[in-house]
């Protein structure tokens, strides 16, 4: 068999880059101060301007600057939450006349599941290099909507958890301490306790099950979330459709003796497990008074009932996609 040729190395010198720091994400990997980091981007880039999120929300407004005067390249030092709040920000503003930015999530955060997903290196040395040889692809980003139309709506990029994994996230984001994988987990089981069943109505497009009871149901763009736990093994961000993962009823016990599989993508398949692709989704629960929570990237974003819409090739990242 032929091996692929290796690409030339993409030449950064003569580009711009806008480096995004959150220094409020939970660092892991390559823990170098923002100054350190700064210089090295700089060593790499014609031109380097450092902007640093001081409050909740910060990363749509750096979005919206930027949109107005689009670098080269946009790298985010942060977890997803920067990543996505920067996207949001940036697709509320950017106009069709202006080149668009490639967006470079670099492993900072907690999390990172999106950067993992995408082959990022977790050393920023070697991210860089990686940027470097990495051909510049489109991805699909997604958009959630609340309440009747022109409501209040949200963009996000990787993953999406609807039920008892929003409430995770929730529980996740309520304590101190690390957001690691163990983090997840722990939370899991203590909402897995509470939890129960909703029933849901999904509708909007070919191959949904309809009316069922909801456990908890993934929209995926990328396969990682909870740090580092393949939940959706089959997602790519380039082929312009989500993996939707949903879970049932399934008895509390049952649910708690198989939470490794999803840490490492042998739920599919099991029972109480359904697997779907999607570009659409309309998601409302039965009971009008239930609170069903929805999350994004990693902040529970509102409730039921949300409409989702998957925009293809919105934005472009360093990736080699998977068909």
């Amino acid at each position: 068999m032929t091996e692929e040729p290796t690409p030339a190395p993409r030449e950064l010198s003569g580009s711009r880059a806008v480096l995004v720091y959150n220094p409020a994400a939970g660092v892991r990997g390559d823990r170098r101060r923002p100054e350190e980091l700064e210089r090295l981007v700089r060593s790499r880039f014609a031109e380097c301007v450092r902007v640093d999120t001081t409050r909740r929300g910060h990363e749509a407004e750096i979005g919206e600057r930027l949109a107005r005067d689009p670098p080269d390249y946009v790298l985010v030092a942060g977890g997803d939450g920067t990543l996505s709040g920067l996207v949001d920000g940036w697709m509320r503003h950017r106009s069709a006349r202006q080149r668009d930015p490639v967006f470079v999530p670099l492993r900072l955060g907690s999390g990172s599941d999106f950067a993992r997903g995408l082959g990022i290196p977790a050393d920023m040395s070697l991210a860089l290099d990686h940027l470097a040889r990495t051909p510049v692809s489109p991805i699909d980003v997604g958009r959630i909507a609340f309440g009747p139309a022109g409501g209040r709506d949200r963009y996000w990029v990787n993953q999406s958890y609807v039920g008892l994994g929003a409430a995770v996230v929730a529980r996740v984001n309520r304590r101190s301490g690390a957001r690691d994988q163990g983090a997840y987990v722990r939370s899991t089981v203590r909402e897995v306790i509470g939890w129960r069943p909703v029933d849901v109505e999904i509708s909007g497009f070919d191959g949904a099950p309809g009316s069922f009871g909801l456990t908890n149901l993934l929209v995926t763009n990328g396969p990682y979330s909870g740090s580092g736990m393949l939940t959706s093994p089959h997602a790519d961000p380039s082929d312009g459709r989500w993996e939707v993962v949903a879970v049932g009823r399934i008895p509390r016990l049952r649910l708690l003796r198989e939470l490794g599989r999803f840490r490492t993508g042998e739920h599919l398949g099991r029972p109480g497990v359904t697997l779907w692709s999607a570009t659409r989704l309309e998601i409302r629960a039965v009971d009008p008074f239930a609170s069903v929570p929805v999350e994004a990237d990693g902040d529970v974003v509102g409730k039921l009932p949300a409409r989702y819409e998957l925009l293809a090739g919105a934005i472009r990242t360093p990736f080699v996609p998977r068909r």
